[in-house]
């Protein structure tokens, strides 16, 4: 019987350790600087850093998404209203660049994606679903975190960055 209490003792000591050291790993990765890498759609280099002039949008989108797809027409118009106050960056998670560069072009994309089939970036930051959208502080700080345009939006326009 003392030993039950004294194993049952010691594995809740181990759990509640567990259990913070997983916390501030989680507290430590959303204070992480956001910055990736990678070919764009079109093949060529291409590196995401903070914009010290302004917060970055970072859609994480893929031609199969409906959903992604039936917000390219708000992105576009938010492209065209705030992009002198935001930066807009694409991360597509087709497996391959050709469907990815397809709707790009089809659908006008008006800024630059990076191509992630292999979810490298959207594993390093989480991601576990399309559309995904990150709003990046001036200095890299990932700020917030939602599934939906509007919802960003709307954040960013009750936040004085």
């Amino acid at each position: 019987m003392l030993q039950d209490y004294v194993l049952i003792r010691r594995w809740s000591a181990i759990w509640l350790a567990v259990v913070i050291l997983l916390q501030a790993h989680s507290a430590a990765a959303d204070s992480q600087q956001f910055h990736f890498a990678g070919q764009s759609l079109s093949e060529q280099p291409m590196v995401f850093q903070a914009d010290a002039s302004k917060p970055t949008l970072v859609l994480f989108w893929a031609s199969w998404c409906a959903i992604c797809m039936s917000e390219v027409p708000d992105i576009k118009q938010a492209f065209e209203q705030r992009s002198d106050q935001l930066n807009f960056v694409g991360v597509n998670l087709d497996r391959t660049v050709a469907n990815g560069l397809q709707v790009q072009q089809q659908r006008g994309l008006p800024y630059d994606s990076v191509q992630d089939g292999e979810l490298t970036i959207a594993d390093a930051y989480g991601v576990r679903g399309t559309p995904t959208l990150f709003v990046v502080s001036k200095t890299g700080e990932l700020l917030y975190r939602t599934n939906r345009l509007h919802k960003a939006l709307d954040w960013l326009d009750q936040q004085s960055l």
